[in-house]
């Protein structure tokens, strides 16, 4: 007898698993209290559960927390890496993770669901935020062995998870554990970590080392253990730097103000009691670095501290034009060592990265003037564009590009960040970061996350002030080319912001596509017309201008039936479009189902029914369940839906605005057919994912009261309770909406909640 399916196995975990993000430092010394602190605190046998049966029960014994608060450049990482080695021994998992941004705690998680086995680093799917609960699920209940089904285990793994440079408390909100086992050490330049959202936490405000201690450390690592005075030297530098600081009377948080503002000023201050006037900028003796070494120092001041790859500063060399830059492998790896015997840099061997301190970068970055600044800038961004996996017809959404384009990621936002703070009218960069800053802007505009869309625009806006600020002679074609994409992505993202400017970017694309065809007659801008049409009446959608949008749709699948290839599918949308405000505006239902199932068929019969190779099926699938439910055929709708949610979690991800629109359709569904648990826990999911997103407001309005609604019909008293409180929010995001409609919330129905939302996402 043949199987009747694959029996689901047991899945034992990968331990143990030892993520420790950096080697340990051998030259590590002193510090022997602050570890003394740690260990006392996060230590698993510290108040460890009792023991059941022979076994101790983790769940039992509270969540160790720690935080070392502290100056850039006091030793947080330092003290953390130390702990994390010394007492690896105590743990089954040591998980290192970057809190510097939302991008890196992404990258973070990811590794960590790699190393442990919950996931496989070949799953196609890219979906940060269903990672990320995978991950904290596991850490709220850390076994070594995941039996199938709902069997209670008891934890029986002892990790610690290392959140380091988080200095914005809000970005550990998603992803700190669920429950209370673990240990969780925190660095930060933000003592309010230690009083913030997650209550009353133990840690330590690191202080400056001893006088003696520094003094000996800073001989060494200055390389002045051999000069007859170096311990005198660095033993006045180490007073006189706090001094100076006591001395403007500053506090720690005034220091950090003033010196993000003027750093130079800081960097530049007279060390008093020296041979010959010296200042802590000149104690690095970077100016006395070999010109090759001095050279790649430059370019890491503007790249991402915590770990700039290596191949991205070798690969492109012989595109960099900045004098000294290392053009050979022996000339690079000579560099990297001066910067390594200068302590200016740390090196990660077997992950082949380079790490620099920010406040080197920010020494670096103030010695040089603004052509030397732009020399380094522009070579910066000749290595990423040469390692960076630009868009072409070959690697479209490919799972492969997108993982490059991830880790490249950080060195793209640092440029960004560079950018932004010089101007790009002030730094005159190469035309290439456009092209970069581009890429960026269209990678966000495809994650999962609501806020990406904000990343998006931020990037695509970048992009249009550096191609504003080039004057004089410019290669047009390739100039315009850059333009078009950034009014294209900033049109993408007004669009789904429910920006005013959608439209006028939308147009601006769409004009600049003209005029490159009748110029250069490029292929790729003929087949990109279509796609500016169908851009164009989403957006004049958000006015609303009904007619004008479906004058557009209508050009838009003329143009595509001219440009589409015999055989191949049409880019689906206009057509769905027009189906959609059909059934939507004019209640003409049979035009709806001809414009849609046609192109639903046609997909089916090239791709096989329920496609997950693309989103446009799941989409499709979607809509025709909202068509056929106007039709009155519920059950078939429901079949629809079904589907719809199936492939789009696939193709979209689980927590995607497409997903979540599913969600809420099936959701009504099975409220409808009596479902109300599996409403509420489709209704949750949309909650999850609309969070507080200003521009998702009217679906999160929408979701809240549904719910409420399904609370309601369930009964008991906790229910009402909750139902209360969903209703009570709903109408408090509804009035904020429709400040004119005053009917109680008894009164409302579907179809009034459903107004409220854009079309698209109904």
């Amino acid at each position: 007898m043949a199987a009747a399916g694959k029996i689901p196995q047991p899945k034992r975990l990968l331990l143990p698993c030892y993520l420790l993000g950096h080697p340990q430092n051998k030259a590590f010394f002193c510090r022997k209290e602050i570890l003394d602190q740690l260990n006392d605190a996060l230590s698993p046998r510290a108040g460890a559960g009792l023991a059941v049966d022979g076994q101790e029960h983790l769940r039992s014994s509270p969540r160790k927390t720690f935080v070392i608060c502290g100056m850039g450049g006091m030793g947080k990482t330092e003290i953390a890496v130390e702990y994390a080695h010394s007492h690896r021994a105590d743990f089954d998992a040591v998980l290192w993770v970057n809190g510097a941004s939302e991008e890196k705690l992404n990258a973070g998680f990811r590794d960590i669901a790699v190393k442990l086995g919950l996931q496989d680093e070949t799953d196609p799917r890219d979906d940060p935020i269903a990672t990320r609960e995978i991950v904290k699920a596991w850490l709220s209940k850390p076994v070594r062995v995941q039996y199938p089904g709902p069997q209670e285990q008891e934890p029986d793994v002892k990790w610690l998870l290392v959140f380091d440079n988080a200095d914005d408390p809000d970005l550990l909100t998603d992803f700190w554990p669920h429950d209370r086992v673990g240990s969780i050490l925190v660095t930060s330049r933000n003592p309010l970590v230690k009083t913030g959202i997650f209550g009353e936490l133990a840690g330590v405000d690191l202080p400056p080392m001893p006088i003696d201690e520094a003094s000996r450390l800073l001989q060494k690592l200055s390389l002045r253990e051999s000069e007859p005075d170096g311990l005198e030297t660095c033993t006045t530098i180490a007073r006189r730097w706090p001094m100076a600081i006591r001395l403007k009377k500053l506090s720690l948080k005034e220091f950090l103000e003033r010196y993000d503002k003027d750093a130079k000023s800081f960097q530049e201050l007279p060390v008093p009691g020296l041979t010959k006037d010296q200042t802590i900028a000149s104690t690095w003796n970077i100016e006395s670095l070999p010109s090759p070494a001095r050279a790649l120092l430059r370019v890491l001041s503007v790249l991402d501290p915590d770990a700039i790859p290596e191949d991205i500063l070798t690969t492109g060399v012989s595109g960099v034009d900045l004098e000294h830059y290392p053009k050979t492998e022996k000339e690079y790896i000579d560099a990297r060592e001066e910067l390594l015997k200068s302590s200016l840099v740390s090196w990660n061997r077997d992950l082949g990265f380079l790490k620099i301190h920010r406040l080197v970068q920010d020494v670096v970055r103030e010695k040089m003037s603004l052509d030397e600044l732009r020399a380094a800038y522009n070579a910066a961004v000749t290595l990423v564009s040469a390692v960076w996996p630009f868009l072409d017809d070959s690697n479209l959404n490919k799972v492969d590009r997108m993982r490059k384009v991830q880790r490249c990621l950080p060195q793209v936002a640092a440029l960004k960040a560079v950018l932004q703070e010089k101007t790009p009218s002030v730094l005159q960069p190469d035309i290439k970061i456009s092209a970069l800053l581009n890429e960026t802007s269209w990678y966000y505009i495809l994650q999962p996350s609501g806020y990406g869309l904000r990343d998006g625009e931020e990037f695509a806006v970048l992009s249009e002030r550096v191609l504003d600020s080039f004057a004089g002679e410019k290669d047009e074609e390739h100039w315009t080319k850059l333009l078009a994409d950034s009014y294209r992505y900033q049109g993408i993202t007004g669009t789904y912001k429910n920006s005013p400017a959608a439209v006028t970017n939308c147009k601006k694309w769409l004009s600049v596509l003209v005029d490159r065809i009748e110029k250069y007659g490029d292929q790729a801008d003929v087949k990109t017309l279509p796609i500016a049409y169908n851009e164009i009446g989403m957006a004049l959608m958000r006015v609303p201008d009904l007619e004008e949008a479906k004058k557009s749709w209508i050009m838009s699948c003329e143009t595509l039936e001219k440009v589409t290839d015999p055989g191949e599918l049409v880019f689906p949308f206009p057509w769905v479009h027009r189906a959609l405000v059909a059934a939507y505006y004019s209640e003409d239902l049979d035009s709806a189902e001809s414009l849609i199932a046609p192109i639903l068929k046609k997909r089916e019969e090239k791709l096989g029914v329920d496609d997950t190779t693309t989103i446009e099926t799941g989409l499709i699938l979607a809509f025709m369940g909202n068509i056929r439910r106007l039709q009155g055929k519920a059950d078939e709708a429901y079949e629809f839906r079904k589907r719809a949610v199936s492939v789009l979690k696939v193709t979209c991800g689980e927590n995607s605005v497409q997903a979540s629109m599913a969600y809420y359709r099936l959701a009504v569904d099975e409220f409808e057919r009596g479902g109300f648990e599996k409403s509420c826990s489709l209704l949750a999911k949309c909650a999850s994912f609309y969070g507080e997103i200003p521009w998702y407001k009217p679906e999160a309005a929408r979701s809240a009261w549904k719910h409420g609604r399904a609370l309601q019909a369930m009964g008991g008293s906790e229910n009402q309770v909750e139902a209360r409180k969903l209703l009570d929010e709903a109408m408090r995001l509804r009035h904020e909406l429709v400040p004119d409609d005053g009917r109680p919330e008894p009164e409302l129905v579907d179809d009034d909640w459903d107004r409220l939302v854009y079309y698209f996402f109904r």
